[in-house]
């Protein structure tokens, strides 16, 4: 399946990207489309942001020809430093 918004697209993303809760929808639908990955992504709440989803929609991504860029936030590349600054603060900010 091949998704395209042309050499604009959205807002602010060069062609070919897309934001992250957009590519899981994406992901989502091309699954549910193909009976057998259907029970995979029925199997988990795509309305919560959940670190046990993103194995399955990582693999249902791979499976149906999706590629992950590098982690951005505006454009801005997050280091793996910085990834594992924020998953401690979030945990910090959880207890």
């Amino acid at each position: 399946m091949e998704y395209e918004y042309g050499e604009s697209g959205i807002v602010g993303l060069n062609k070919q990207e897309f934001p992250a809760c957009l590519c899981e929808a994406m992901v989502s639908a091309t699954a549910l489309d193909c009976d057998e990955s259907r029970a995979a992504i029925a199997k988990i709440n795509l309305m919560e942001l959940d670190e046990k989803n993103m194995p399955v929609i990582l693999n249902l991504a791979k499976k149906y020809g999706f590629a992950r860029t590098d982690f951005a936030c505006y454009k801005k590349l997050v280091s793996e430093k910085d990834f594992k600054e924020f998953k401690r603060n979030k945990n910090q900010n959880q207890t």
